[in-house]
């Protein structure tokens, strides 16, 4: 990248980036939300046994990846619908639309 602002071509860093983001099924490729808060390891667990999406969780937060918004929207509701919820906070932030 900084080769390319240097010569003022950003197009082979742009291409390159595109690619990564294909083959990961990052956005706009693929649908990300971060999932945080007390209540996140409960809801991480119920998401964790979809087939829709993949889960990657941590100590403090957990990533949820899908091939659409459509398929990470259905999951959540799905998974939001199983929780018993207590009264603790979930924070859910997704990676919004660009297509």
């Amino acid at each position: 990248m900084l080769v390319g602002l240097v010569t003022a071509n950003l197009a082979p860093h742009v291409a390159a980036e595109t690619e990564r983001r294909q083959r990961l099924r990052l956005p706009p490729f693929g649908a990300l939300a971060e999932i945080s808060g007390a209540g996140a390891p409960d809801l991480a667990a119920q998401l964790a046994a979809s087939l829709l999406v993949q889960v990657a969780a941590s100590e403090d937060r957990t990533l949820v990846r899908a091939a659409s918004w459509e398929a990470l929207s259905e999951a959540l509701t799905v998974a939001l619908g199983a929780v018993v919820r207590p009264k603790v906070r979930v924070r859910i932030a997704v990676d919004p639309s660009r297509a």
